[in-house]
């Protein structure tokens, strides 16, 4: 290692807190690997996640081909993808046999029994000499990802540097598997979020997939805004309950096949008070902020919306993201009484509404990232991953 045998307790130290305080997941994913490098003083390192009988690959970085070659062409040479667990591959080997494997000379390689493709090497005039395995475990001993680290500086592959290697890996494996813990609680957080709100929508098939993908939506907009990584996540969570209101709302108005009458539209507007009052008093924040949503995101910019015909920044934030995301999605989505617009169209009418129904900082918010939006249209049944939690 380049560190100094004086430090190296410090510094393992410093890095398991500096671990342990990030609980986003691809955030952490990439800091692991930062650390390892600046750690071990490697060139480049990877790592991949274990589900099943599969690896994930999750991240790479190499200082070297980062200085050598552009952003695109190493993003396009870089695939992410999965693998099923074979001993023939370096990390598939790692996971079978649960232990170090360390390479110290790349050209054996395939003298040791391991397949090895250099392609990438050579496009990218890149070699590949050295390479270490590490496998993550678990609380259990359950091996829970690979970190791998290639070419580390000359005598690293003593047994004491090894030890030290495996010891800056457990650090990252205690913060990875309450990572991962936490991101499948999320998961399933959203998931019951999700077929909660549905109960308002489940009499009408045609928006089944309508408040996962406004809350997708929500969450690219409040990105393009530039705001605290926390709000966006409970932009995500907490815009699905958005019309849960609507579960007081008779059949023969929500799912009337013509324009309602001026009594029927009254009787509809009161499903953002219904919303608000099943949601008010909630102490959790998700649920402070659905609280908002449900009441607030059909009032207007303008000041001629309901149910309380608020204006401008008088309308919480949460509501006016929510209220482009909303009407976006309906327009372009079928209805019992209508047709779906088509998307640039839909896109038309919301910029046409600057300033009007929405807020102009939203909306062209919604402009920056109106290719991202509309990928979910054109992926049918689209749902939601661990990318977008992250």
């Amino acid at each position: 290692m380049h560190i100094k045998k004086g430090d190296i307790v410090e510094k393992l130290v410093n890095i398991g807190i500096l671990l342990s305080q990030e609980k986003n997941l691809r955030k952490l994913l990439n800091k692991i690997v930062e650390e390892v490098i600046n750690f071990t003083g490697a060139e480049g390192g990877s790592l991949y996640i274990k589900k099943g009988n599969t690896l994930h690959f999750m991240v790479f970085k190499n200082r070297i081909l980062e200085e050598r070659v552009s952003p695109d062409l190493l993003k396009k040479r870089i695939k992410k993808s999965s693998f099923e667990i074979k001993g023939t591959s370096i990390a598939g080997a790692c996971v079978k046999r649960g232990e170090i494997i360390a390479i110290p000379d790349m050209d054996r390689v395939e003298e040791l029994g391991f397949k090895y493709d250099r392609r990438m090497d050579k496009d990218l005039g890149y070699k590949t000499k050295s390479l270490l395995s590490i496998p993550l475990k678990g609380p259990q001993g359950e091996i829970i990802g690979v970190l791998q680290i290639v070419n580390l500086p000359e005598g690293s592959f003593e047994k004491e540097e090894l030890r030290l290697a495996r010891a800056m890996a457990s650090q990252a494996a205690i913060a990875l598997s309450n990572a991962l813990l936490l991101d499948e609680l999320k998961n399933a957080q959203l998931d019951t979020i999700y077929r909660l709100s549905r109960v308002a929508e489940f009499k009408d098939r045609e928006t089944g997939d309508h408040i996962r993908r406004m809350s997708l939506v929500s969450k690219y907009i409040a990105s393009a805004m530039k705001n605290d990584p926390d709000f966006i996540e409970l932009i995500l969570y907490a815009s699905p309950m958005h019309d849960i209101g609507k579960v007081a709302i008779p059949d023969s108005i929500l799912l009337k096949p013509a324009r309602l009458t001026k009594q029927e539209f009254e009787i509809m507007k009161t499903h953002t008070k219904i919303g608000a009052e099943i949601l008010k008093g909630a102490e959790t924040p998700i649920l402070k902020v659905a609280y908002k949503i449900a009441l607030y995101h059909h009032e207007k910019y303008n000041g001629t919306g309901y149910p309380e015909g608020l204006k401008g920044y008088e309308i919480p934030i949460e509501a006016r993201v929510v209220a482009v995301a909303d009407v976006f999605d309906a327009l372009v989505s079928k209805r019992p009484y209508k047709e779906p617009w088509p998307l640039e169209k839909t896109k038309e009418f919301i910029v046409s509404q600057k300033g009007q129904h929405f807020d102009p900082v939203v909306v062209e918010a919604f402009i920056k990232v109106y290719d991202k939006i509309i990928s979910l249209y054109q992926k049918p049944g689209t749902l939601y991953s661990n990318q977008d939690l992250a």
